[in-house]
């Protein structure tokens, strides 16, 4: 699971991370920080890959904080420290390719962190409490020389909770075991003492893949080989509950 956000949602991003990290691979924090209270509290349980892109003229929620708010840096300190990454950032100076949206971008990447996690910074000279690369306006300038949605998008791809957690390739759920997860030529899915008696496969068209019913066992073997590289979704039934969960093929 990915958390991103602006402004609300970036601090809600911030929250799920510190708050909810068994379930959390990676957030981007698009114009939120942390409030004041929450970084002595954050309890996350794992490396965690954190994105942040600000404008520092941003009125809204201030770059460099205010009572209620912490600074953007103090954010991205707090990650830099926990995750163990190196304290000075690999320094990019996005290209100006928009000259006439009134601010310019520049990039820091703390690498050598744990478990080959990134903390990133996009700094929005002069840039408002906006949403990079849209067409929208919101509180002061928009810049334009990157797209927020295409940087956050593969920021998040390079991850996955289970490289973080350093777990073995078996996802949990209650009494519902996957396994292995990612899945290569197959799965095994056991739902504990309880009898399966029907199964289906989503992807994430909502298209079903499999689907079978009448089954009484506590086990399901799924040939996963001819699945195309993704996120599935799977709803277990049987006489008492259903469960829903989900697996990656590889």
């Amino acid at each position: 699971i990915y958390s991103t956000g602006m402004s609300n949602g970036g601090f809600m991003s911030q929250t799920l991370a510190c708050e909810l990290s068994d379930k959390i691979a990676a957030i981007a924090d698009v114009a939120g920080t942390m409030d004041v209270s929450r970084a002595p509290s954050c309890d996350a349980q794992h490396p965690t890959p954190v994105m942040m892109i600000h404008g520092t003229a941003d009125e809204t929620v201030p770059y460099d904080g205010s009572a209620d708010f912490l600074p953007v840096e103090d954010v991205i300190n707090y990650w830099v420290d926990f995750n163990g990454c190196n304290t000075s950032a690999t320094f990019t100076e996005i290209p100006d390719i928009v000259t006439t949206d009134g601010c310019t971008a520049e990039h820091y990447v703390y690498g050598g962190c744990n478990n080959n996690v990134n903390v990133e910074l996009f700094k929005i000279i002069d840039g408002g409490h906006t949403w990079p690369g849209t067409a929208l306006t919101f509180l002061g300038v928009t810049n334009l020389d990157i797209n927020a949605c295409k940087e956050i998008w593969w920021f998040f791809t390079r991850y996955r909770l289970n490289e973080l957690v350093a777990v073995n390739e078996t996802t949990k759920l209650d009494n519902l075991i996957i396994s292995p997860n990612p899945a290569n030529d197959k799965i095994q899915i056991t739902f504990g003492e309880k009898r399966i008696t029907s199964i289906k496969i989503f992807d994430l068209q909502v298209k079903i893949i499999i689907s079978e019913e009448n089954l009484h066992s506590d086990t399901f073997v799924c040939d996963t080989h001819n699945f195309i590289p993704g996120i599935y979704f799977i709803k277990l039934g049987s006489n008492s509950v259903e469960i829903s969960a989900s697996f990656i093929k590889e």
